[in-house]
């Protein structure tokens, strides 16, 4: 399980499109696999152009970087799995610290859109 932070924007973004406990459902209401958001999103959304989640996570890792965020600490936000050493014993998630990674994404994402 890949647990992060509910950011004060994100709570305001599930709340907007939610319709019950699924924030994206499928056909079905049961909760949309990853692998099928792009797809969700041309149907649902026909403006925005073709892409993928790993679009998104790309996008994000990149503005992160841009922020002066280490690529360890991107990847622990992203759900990658550590292969050195350190990363055997040190097992943590500073959850304080992905929430500061995930508050100055959409303070980036805000300068983005205005």
């Amino acid at each position: 399980v890949h647990r992060l932070p509910i950011t004060p924007l994100m709570q305001r973004l599930i709340d907007d499109v939610s319709t019950g406990d699924v924030v994206f459902p499928d056909a079905n209401g049961r909760a949309l696999a990853t692998n099928q958001l792009g797809k969700y999103l041309r149907v649902n959304h026909p403006d925005i152009c073709k892409f993928t989640a790993h679009d998104l996570r790309r996008t994000v890792a990149t503005h992160l970087r841009d922020l002066g965020y280490l690529n360890m600490e991107i990847g622990m936000l992203l759900n990658h799995s550590g292969t050195g050493i350190t990363d055997i014993y040190a097992r943590g998630r500073p959850m304080q610290r992905l929430e500061t990674m995930l508050n100055d994404w959409h303070s980036r994402l805000n300068e983005l859109i205005n």
